[in-house]
C-alpha cells in the first residue's frame, strides 16, 4: 500500500516564546519550504535538491548546504504529528519525547508522520561558487580539495563551520561546489574572519587550478535548484555509499579517478563535506550515529528506458564500493543514498540499533512498515 500525500504540501511559520518556526505539513517539498522561509530571509537546513520530498529526507537524518553550520536536518526537528500504527491515533511527539531518538535518522520504521515543525535559521548573507575543471587535471584537483577540507590537518587552517565544499568527479570533468554563509548580524566580526578565510584560502586556490568555467550565485532558493536536472524525476537511478571517518588518502584518491574511467557514461561520484555541528551532536541523542564521520562519498547512475541495470550496479558494487571500501574504517553508508536492500542496519546504527529495536516493538511491533531501511522489531 502507498499513500499520496502529494497535496498535503503546506508550509508556513509558527511563533513560539519569540522562536520562528515552520511547520510543514508530509507532502511538500524543499522547494515548498525553501520558497516560504526566503520570505522572511530564514530557512531550515535541508537537501541539496530542491524536489526532494521532507519526509523521507527528514527522517534518515538529512545532509545540506548548512549542515555544518546548524546540524543535520533532523537535529532542527522540534515537534512530529504522527499517525501511530497499532492505536490508529495521532500522536504528537515531541524533542523530549523518547520516540524523537527514533525520528531523528530511524527512517519511516515507527509510523506514518504528516507533519514536521523545524527551527529556521537566519541568513544574511550568502556567496555560493561552481568551479569547473578539466579531467587531465583530475589529480591535482581532487587532491586540493581532500587537503582543504581535512580538519584534522597540522600544516592547514581548519575550515569554519559556515564554509562547505561539495566534489563532483564526472568521467570529462572535476566540479568543486563551495558555499559561505552568514547567520545572525550579532556574529560580523566572526562571519567577517571566515569570510576572509574563504576568499583567500577556498576561492583563491580553486582560482589558482584555472579552472574552465566559473559561475556565482548568492540567492539560497537558487542554490537549492542547481542540482535538480541531474537528479530530475522520471529517470531511474542505482546509488551506493561510504561514509568516510578519517582523511582520503592517496591510494583511495587514485581508485576513485580510475574506476570513474571505467564507469557507465551517465554515473558521476560526488563527495559531501562533513563534520562541523555535525559531529557536535551526540551519538546517543539520534538514531543518525554517524556523527564522526568527516565524508559521505556516493556514486549515482541514472539512466531512462530499458537500460540494463546490471551495467550500473555491477559497476557501482564490484568496482566502486568494493575498492573504496579499502580505504574506510567506516563501512557503513548513508541511508538517503543507498537502497533498503543494500543497507545493513545493524551495522548501519551500530550502538544505537537495540535502543531502535525497542522503539519498533513499542510502535510498529508488527512491522507494517517494513519496506524501508528495516528495524526488524
Amino acid at each position: 500500500m502507498m499513500i499520496d500525500m502529494s497535496k498535503m504540501n503546506d508550509a508556513k511559520f509558527v511563533v513560539n516564546n519569540d522562536e520562528k518556526l515552520i511547520r510543514v505539513q508530509a507532502g511538500a517539498l524543499w522547494g515548498d519550504v525553501d520558497r516560504e522561509c526566503s520570505k522572511e530571509n530564514r530557512y531550515v537546513v535541508g537537501g541539496m535538491v530542491s524536489h526532494t520530498g521532507v519526509a523521507g529526507l527528514t527522517l534518515g537524518g538529512g545532509i545540506g548546504w548548512l549542515s555544518r553550520a546548524y546540524g543535520l536536518t533532523c537535529d532542527s526537528l522540534v515537534s512530529v504529528r504522527m499517525v501511530s500504527v497499532e492505536e490508529e491515533t495521532i500522536v504528537e511527539v515531541n524533542e523530549k519525547d523518547e520516540l524523537m531518538f527514533g525520528l531523528r535518522g530511524g527512517g519511516g520504521n515507527f509510523g506514518i508522520c504528516t507533519e514536521f515543525t523545524f527551527k529556521t535559521r537566519k541568513l544574511t548573507k550568502m556567496d555560493h561558487g561552481i568551479f569547473v575543471y578539466p579531467f587531465e587535471n583530475a589529480t591535482k584537483v581532487v587532491e586540493t580539495y581532500f587537503v582543504m577540507t581535512n580538519p584534522f590537518s597540522e600544516t592547514q587552517p581548519k575550515i569554519p563551520d559556515n564554509i562547505t565544499l561539495y566534489l563532483f568527479i564526472a568521467k570529462d570533468q572535476i566540479i568543486i561546489m563551495s558555499l559561505f554563509h552568514e547567520g545572525d548580524v550579532t556574529e560580523n566580526e566572526k562571519d567577517q574572519v571566515s569570510y576572509n578565510f574563504y576568499t583567500e584560502n577556498i576561492i583563491g586556490k580553486l582560482f589558482e587550478m584555472e579552472p574552465l568555467l566559473t559561475s556565482f550565485c548568492d540567492d539560497y532558493v537558487e542554490l537549492q535548484q542547481k542540482f535538480d536536472i541531474g537528479n530530475s524525476h522520471g529517470k531511474k537511478y542505482y546509488w551506493k555509499t561510504l561514509f568516510f571517518n578519517e582523511p582520503i588518502q592517496k591510494q583511495a584518491i587514485n581508485h576513485l579517478l580510475e574506476c570513474i574511467k571505467t564507469a557507465p557514461y551517465t554515473t558521476n561520484i560526488e563527495v559531501m563535506h562533513l563534520g562541523g555541528e555535525i559531529s557536535r551532536k551526540s551519538k546517543q541523542d539520534t538514531a543518525y550515529v554517524q556523527r564522526d564521520a568527516i565524508y559521505e562519498i556516493h556514486s549515482i547512475g541514472s539512466w531512462e528506458n530499458n537500460t540494463d541495470i546490471s551495467v550500473f550496479k555491477n559497476w557501482a558494487d564490484s568496482q566502486f564500493y568494493s575498492g573504496l571500501c579499502n580505504f574506510s574504517c567506516n563501512v557503513s553508508g548513508y541511508v538517503n543514498t543507498s537502497g533498503a536492500v543494500d543497507c545493513n542496519t545493524i551495522e548501519y546504527y551500530k550502538e544505537n540499533y537495540e535502543k531502535l529495536v525497542q522503539l519498533k516493538r513499542k510502535y510498529d511491533p508488527s512491522n507494517l512498515l517494513k519496506r524501508n531501511h528495516n528495524i526488524k522489531p
